[in-house]
């Protein structure tokens, strides 16, 4: 069984299938699209059945994969009496096992969901990936793979460095949707055991527990990675515990503490996480983080405190420099699809926000995109992070709202709280975010640029999550009731995952994707990183259409032996025979970075031609090859540089201040000898 493979008007296409039985029949069918007319027919020039170098590395990759199972197994038996672990913990690894197990229960399928809203462009950046590693392109930049071979820098606006995974999955062998789904896998397992670590810190094992299963059970996490499959989104929730416990560490633990002192380490790691997975959730998370700063500003400004945050800001930096620059260096000299502020405009952040009846709902169109408040309620997508999250709400009313207790602990639920109510507040469709835009202009990009209000439950999740730690951990607070209230959130969120899941399975129609074949390089969503000019009319199909697999030139006047690509470059041997300097258009988009050199390294002037396709302006005369292509400026390089001597002094510092205080404890030890001796 193989997948379809779309055929494309403009050019050629060949691919790849994996033949499990070579005795068997194989079909191979063709099928004409609703557009067809009277003549088109398809051409199957040959079909081999080869072995291929790719069943070599396959076969090697399951191999070591096996080795490596078998020797974390035996690891595991042999260090079994070694390693000191509780019986609580080891029942909280099974029960996380088990959760992982339950929230990857749509994976337990051999197809993916057809519906899901944004897969295949993901599916195409992981694509673009492979390809661009395959060119010996490293760190991936300019994905060529796209638009026909005419590039689109997803790599620059888009963090994708979790998704070299399934990138070098894809490399051994791995069919599209085995990597993809393998990927999904690993971030649910990182949802669980990192909120596990985080809620735990924040006050023991069993509240870890409990927490972490409303956490990962949350609808809205479950909406986006089966249906929206919003792959950056999702995999930004999964740093955001991280983040919320550096904050915790940095303002609810004594100064002189040891885990205020570390502090900055799960602050960074979070904040390097989200950054470099999902733009909009940096967004989200840094704006909550500065109001956290705001409202707590007398902390803030504690010597300790603030050397601590300017610790984790100064080595987010470090880390993410390589990221940041070419994203503003961007953003700045261009303008796109997504910097056009006529683009995204306020008022469609209200038009598409929620009731806040929809916050209580469960029951609603698993596989619906939002409809948004002028059709109501009805068939719309989850809007809410589930029953069990608002319950921790409703938990904390209850119980604790009114009650006498120590300001220390009443500072901390308060803030728990504000915060949870202000982010789901900006959900709903009466949030003024047109007032915002138009009384703060230097809010309008930020404004604009969330697109849709009801990300933010992304971070509700997680502030719930916190108050919800926060309930749990009261100790006036009879047992039996956090008991009881505990094992009904854990319930509700088993009944409302499961029952969402269910839905998704029931629902989502089906498609199998093995190889690229199945993939359409066009599949750019709004097209959010093409070049436009600023505030034009902007349709998609305008740029598109004009991104065939061929050169444009007066044949007239030049001549064109041979063109053909390599490594993502555009190799073209041309003779201009007139006096004149003569344009020649090639398949590749006027990308910043983007260059034209003579075959004697000169080189050559460009512009920007039909849908801002890259026009080279030939010499008179001149008679050689041309090469047009990306390479990265040398600041660019340079930040790499400092990222990677950053990231390097992060693994080694540890083990040089430890060497260090070894020898400077053994020079002790010496020293009271010597003395000793006197």
């Amino acid at each position: 069984m193989s997948d379809a493979v779309n055929l494309s008007d403009f050019s050629d296409l060949s691919c790849d299938f994996r033949v499990g039985y070579g005795s068997r029949t194989m079909q191979v069918r063709g099928r004409m699209g609703g557009d067809a007319e009277e003549g088109d027919y398809i051409l199957l020039r040959n079909i081999r059945i080869v072995s291929s170098p790719i069943t070599v590395r396959n076969r090697l990759f399951h191999i070591a994969v096996f080795f490596v199972v078998l020797d974390i197994l035996l690891l595991g038996i042999c260090c079994k009496e070694h390693i000191r672990i509780s019986e609580e913990i080891r029942s909280h690894i099974k029960i996380l096992i088990l959760l992982t197990v339950v929230i990857s229960i749509p994976l337990m399928v051999n197809y993916l969901f057809n519906s899901a809203h944004d897969l295949r462009f993901h599916l195409t950046r992981i694509e673009g990936i492979k390809e661009e590693l395959l060119n010996g392109n490293f760190p991936v930049k300019m994905q060529t793979y796209w638009l026909h071979g005419h590039g689109y820098p997803v790599s620059v606006f888009y963090g994708d460095v979790l998704l070299y995974i399934p990138a070098i999955l894809r490399y051994f062998g791995v069919s599209i949707q085995s990597a993809y789904h393998y990927y999904v896998l690993m971030i649910n397992i990182g949802t669980v055991f990192i909120s596990y670590y985080c809620f735990s810190k924040m006050h023991n094992a069993k509240t870890g527990l409990i927490c972490t299963i409303v956490f990962s059970l949350n609808i809205f996490r479950l909406y986006d990675v089966y249906t929206r499959a919003a792959v950056g989104e999702y995999t930004a929730i999964m740093f955001m515990p991280l983040v919320l416990y550096g904050m915790w560490c940095v303002y609810m633990l004594p100064e002189g503490s040891k885990e205020h002192g570390r502090s900055w380490i799960p602050l960074t790691i979070g904040c390097v996480g989200i950054f470099l997975s999902h733009m909009l959730s940096t967004e989200m998370t840094a704006f909550f983080m500065i109001l956290t700063a705001l409202i707590l500003w007398k902390k803030t400004f504690r010597k300790k405190t603030f050397i601590v945050l300017m610790k984790a800001a100064v080595l987010t930096l470090l880390l993410t420099i390589w990221f940041l620059v070419p994203f503003l260096d961007y953003m700045i000299s261009g303008t796109y699809v997504v910097n056009d502020i006529s683009r995204y405009t306020p008022y469609k952040l209200e038009l598409r926000g929620t009731f806040p009846a929809q916050l209580f709902m469960n029951r609603y169109s698993v596989m619906q995109g939002s409809t948004g408040t002028g059709t109501g309620a009805v068939a719309d997508m989850p809007l809410t992070v589930g029953v069990a999250s608002m319950l921790v709400l409703a938990g904390w009313f209850v119980f604790c709202c009114g009650k006498e207790r120590d300001r220390g602990e009443r500072k901390e639920e308060y803030l728990a709280v504000l915060l949870s109510v202000l982010c789901l507040g900006m959900t709903l469709y009466f949030f003024p975010y047109t007032l915002i835009a138009d009384k703060f202009p230097i809010m309008v990009m930020t404004v604009n640029s969330l697109q849709f209000s009801w990300r933010l439950y992304a971070v509700a999740g997680v502030l719930l999550a916190w108050l919800l730690c926060i309930i749990l951990r009261k100790e006036w607070l009879a047992k039996k009731k956090k008991q009881v209230f505990a094992g009904v959130l854990v319930l509700i969120a088993f009944w409302q995952g499961l029952s969402y899941m269910s839905d998704v399975l029931n629902e989502a129609s089906s498609c199998r994707i093995f190889q690229n074949g199945g993939l359409s390089t066009m599949d750019i969503v709004f097209g959010e990183y093409l070049i436009i000019d600023w505030g034009e009319d902007f349709e998609i199909a305008d740029y598109t259409s004009h991104y065939e697999d061929q050169l444009t030139y007066e044949e007239d006047e030049v001549s064109v032996s041979d063109w053909h690509r390599d490594d993502g470059k555009v190799f073209v041997s041309l003779v201009n025979h007139s006096d004149q300097v003569q344009q020649v258009e090639v398949p590749l988009i006027n990308y910043k970075g983007n260059h034209a050199l003579t075959d004697t390294g000169d080189e050559l002037q460009i512009t920007s031609g039909t849908a801002n396709r890259i026009s080279v302006l030939i010499p008179e005369g001149y008679n050689g090859t041309i090469q047009v292509g990306f390479s990265e400026p040398w600041y660019w390089r340079l930040c790499e540089l400092i990222s990677l001597v950053a990231l390097f002094w992060l693994i080694i510092y540890p083990a040089i201040k430890k060497n260090a205080k070894s020898s400077i404890d053994i020079f002790r030890i010496v020293l009271s000898k010597r003395n000793s001796y006197k």
